[in-house]
Order: structure tokens, then C-alpha cells, then sequence
């Protein structure tokens, strides 16, 4: 995985948004993303996991027709992440992990803190953070407490 020096943003995010909130949350990121390109962001590293993760990684596909200078990095835990997924997110995932320029997995098998060590993976070498979190702990918290740790400069799509 190449290190792009400050032009790199990774994406934390809920798992679960609000159908009513969808549309509004997806204009907001896609329009937040075109900013950060134009700031000369080149480099996306998105998780895939079902819900804001996915949201990230359908948006970089779609704009990449506008700016075929980005890259979508997918940061994933192990190899068989998703098998207890439903079938419309494996497809999903699927599309996403087949347009993307990059996959990475933190482990070819699952091992509790696998999911910690992908999260650390996201941020490691970014410069920004797109978030979209809404639950008081968990994973994502966590994630975006170590960009904060880690001098990221934070968009909360949740404010």
C-alpha cells in the first residue's frame, strides 16, 4: 500500500443509518469528498462494512468518473469477513471490492482484535477522517478516537 503523504482520507462510520436520513447523509458526504479532492486528496481508504463504510465506498465509485485521479482502498479485517452478511450486502461489497484499486486485509483469518487492527490500519497515515457515528461506544468510537489521537482532521457528517 502506497503512503500518499497527506493526501489520504479514511472513512469511520455507523453501521447502521437512518433510511429517513440516507439521501441527506449521502449528498453530504459525496459533496464533502469532492471538497477534500479539490484540496488534493487523491488516496480514499474505506472499511466496506455494511452501512456508512458501504455509503463511502459507493460514492468514491461514483465519483471517480469526475476524478479518475482518485484511489479507493478498501482496509478490510480478514478474509472471510463476510460471511455472516445478508446476500444484498455481499453484493454490494462485491461490486465495491471489484472497482476498487486496492485491498488490504490485517489478517487472512478472524482473531479477536482483527477488526481493531483494520480500524488503526484506516487511520494510520491519513491526514482526514470522514465519520458518520451516532452510538456512544464501539468500534467506530474507538477508530475515531484514535484519529483524534492521531492529529486527523475530522468531518462528522453526524453535526
Amino acid at each position: 500500500m502506497e503512503n500518499m503523504n497527506g493526501q489520504t482520507c479514511c472513512f469511520i462510520g455507523s453501521k447502521k443509518i437512518p433510511f429517513e436520513k440516507y439521501d441527506k447523509i449521502q449528498k453530504r458526504l459525496e459533496d464533502e469528498i469532492v471538497k477534500l479532492i479539490i484540496q488534493g486528496v487523491r488516496c480514499f481508504r474505506a472499511g466496506c462494512s455494511p452501512g456508512f463504510d458501504t455509503m463511502a465506498g459507493l460514492a468514491l465509485l461514483k465519483l471517480r468518473y469526475r476524478f479518475p485521479q482518485i484511489r479507493l482502498v478498501l482496509m478490510l479485517p480478514y478474509r472471510d469477513h463476510t460471511k455472516s452478511w445478508s446476500k444484498k450486502d455481499i453484493k454490494t461489497y462485491g461490486m465495491i471490492l471489484e472497482g476498487a484499486d486496492e485491498a488490504v486485509y490485517v489478517s487472512d483469518y478472524y482473531y479477536n482484535g482483527c477488526a481493531q487492527k483494520r480500524n488503526r490500519a484506516l487511520v494510520d497515515g491519513s491526514r482526514f477522517c470522514v465519520c458518520y457515528l451516532t452510538g456512544a461506544s464501539g468500534g467506530g468510537e474507538r477508530a475515531l478516537g484514535y484519529a483524534l489521537k492521531n492529529g486527523l482532521k475530522i468531518i462528522d457528517l453526524a453535526k
